[in-house]
């Protein structure tokens, strides 16, 4: 698992630079659903998939998370991931300067009937007049083969420069204007897995969004810190470096 790193270029709906996120917890992909670890400050995303029958599987995925700063919208990438037939999971967690407002998704598709492999598909959360629709109806911005093309070169060392440059801040842009971006919350966020060029349901997921807080020990033990110092302040002779300047 990467995540881009490099500045981008200013767009004419939406400016967006990528940051680096502090990433904690490494994908997990299973059968069964794998809740991650969440420290205090960080946020943990459990993305939950269930393909449809015949679909093989999602690879090349790329994760976008949307957040506003004083600057203006920005936005991390973090990649490559899979999920596997039937159900599995995806998770994260990573720290950021500033709350997520949306996310979305967009990897390979491999087993979409009619579609030629790889197939684009996003994970977003669409209404039911959205699906059916075209990639360049919903996408006005992105050239659908010219990202296939893009993604089919991600990996664990290599992220093709296009993406960087245009391919994902005009997508997370149309998938705004759409209101595709799965919204952020404490509680589950249902969205959708579709395919295109033409708009194809092949599943459905959910993002549990985990915000971590101190458990009763940890704060204990940040208590005790609290009291130990402020005694050593009030005390120099419990501080040797204390006492040596005294002397």
């Amino acid at each position: 698992m990467r995540f881009c790193r490099a500045s981008m270029q200013r767009l004419p709906r939406l400016a967006f630079s990528v940051v680096l996120p502090v990433v904690l917890q490494v994908v997990l992909l299973s059968q069964a659903r794998a809740d991650i670890f969440v420290p205090p400050g960080y946020e943990g995303f459990n993305y939950d998939v269930t393909l449809d029958g015949g679909i093989t599987g999602v690879t090349n995925i790329v994760l976008l998370d949307q957040f506003t700063t004083p600057s203006g919208e920005n936005f991390s990438a973090t990649y490559p991931y899979t999920v596997s037939s039937g159900s599995s999971s995806i998770g994260i967690a990573f720290k950021l300067n500033a709350p997520i407002t949306g996310t979305m998704a967009i990897g390979l598709a491999d087993g979409v009937p009619g579609d030629p492999n790889p197939t684009l598909a996003v994970f977003g959360d669409f209404t039911s007049s959205q699906i059916g629709e075209s990639f360049s109806t919903l996408f006005p911005g992105v050239d659908e083969s010219t990202m296939i093309s893009n993604l089919m070169n991600v990996s664990r060392t290599s992220f093709p420069s296009e993406l960087l440059a245009s391919l994902l801040p005009l997508t997370l842009t149309d998938a705004e204007n759409q209101g595709i971006l799965i919204p952020h919350s404490n509680s589950n966020s249902n969205f959708d897995v579709v395919a295109f060029s033409n708009g194809q349901l092949i599943g459905t997921g959910t993002l549990d969004v985990t915000v971590a807080t101190p458990e009763p020990s940890s704060l204990s033990l940040l208590l005790l810190a609290s009291v130990l110092f402020a005694a050593v302040r009030l005390f120099p002779r419990l501080n040797p470096s204390a006492a040596r300047r005294c002397n």
